[in-house]
């Protein structure tokens, strides 16, 4: 899983900000390349402020962790198992967290 997020917010979070600086959906070449001289600063400060931190977990949440550590056994053990016990351990593992 290489501490990689499971799911893609930060880009529709980035990708909403972005097409909220232009006011139409299909904008001309010149207006969508002045937004991305534009963005480019702020794009720049984030990378730098990602590769700043070192600990990357520590910004998950408990819960968050526990279910990707869980989720990764499951994966690395994935050999002895058939597909449904995958599956079925997968989603035990969320159920757990939820109470």
């Amino acid at each position: 899983m290489n501490s990689l997020p499971r799911t893609n917010n930060n880009f529709e979070g980035w990708h909403r900000a972005f097409s909220s600086m232009e006011s139409a959906n299909h904008p001309y070449v010149l207006a969508f390349l002045n937004a991305i001289k534009s963005e480019n600063p702020f794009t720049d400060l984030k990378k730098d402020t990602a590769i700043s931190i070192t600990d990357v977990q520590g910004q998950r949440g408990v819960r968050y962790t526990n279910i990707t550590n869980q989720i990764t056994s499951i994966i690395d053990d994935s050999e002895n198992l058939s597909h449904s016990e995958d599956f079925r351990s997968i989603s035990y593992a969320f159920s757990l967290e939820i109470y």
